[in-house]
This record gives structure tokens, C-alpha cells and sequence, in this order.
């Protein structure tokens, strides 16, 4: 599988979102002429890695959810008390 290609299967926007995210944390190494001498973590799974992008996707689309689960929480008797 070498040479599968990676597809997204998110929105235009969600797109748009992991090019910026991908752009902010891009460590690539260019030389004197522009040329990419070596490829970041980042840009390596994106064209690399199929189940790391879906599992972004996943995890974006489930983020608020999964945020209000982090923050409710039970009190000292036990009763749920949403955060």
C-alpha cells in the first residue's frame, strides 16, 4: 500500500481548517532555493496515513461532545452535575 493515495473525506471548511493546522505546525526543512529538503511529521501523514486523517476528522467532528463529557462530572454524592 506504498502508493495508495490518502483521501479526505471531510467539508471544503474542515479542509480548509486542516491545511491552516498543517501550515501552523509545518517543521519541513527547505534549502537556499526554496527546494524541500525533508518533509515534517505533519505533511507525511496527510499524504501517508489514511486512519490518522480520518481518526482528525473523527475527532474534530466529535470535539464539542467529547468536550462536554471532559467537563461534566459527578459531585461528592454521586448526582451529575454538567459542567
Amino acid at each position: 500500500m506504498a502508493n495508495s493515495m490518502v483521501v479526505f473525506h471531510g467539508t471544503e471548511a474542515e479542509g480548509l481548517f486542516l491545511i491552516d493546522a498543517i501550515a501552523h505546525n509545518c517543521t519541513c526543512a527547505y534549502d537556499m532555493t526554496g527546494q524541500r529538503t525533508s518533509s515534517c511529521p505533519a505533511h507525511d501523514a496527510l499524504l501517508h496515513e489514511q486512519r490518522f486523517i480520518d481518526g482528525l476528522l473523527v475527532s474534530r467532528r466529535r470535539r464539542d461532545e467529547l468536550n462536554h463529557q471532559e467537563h461534566d462530572r459527578f459531585d461528592s454524592c454521586g448526582i451529575w452535575v454538567q459542567g
